[in-house]
């Protein structure tokens, strides 16, 4: 039972997909608020 779960195709990609939706769910407002600053930096040192 177990190995018929683990060779399950449909496992892997619930569990690839899963994972890709959490990275871009952490991922996502780090590198927006990265990239924000980025661009409202020169900005804000200019006074």
């Amino acid at each position: 039972m177990a190995t018929d779960l683990l060779t399950d195709p449909r496992l892997w990609s619930g569990i690839f997909w899963t994972l890709v939706g959490v990275g871009f769910w952490i991922a996502g407002p780090i590198v927006g608020y990265l990239l924000w600053k980025r661009w409202r930096g020169p900005d804000e040192e200019d006074g």
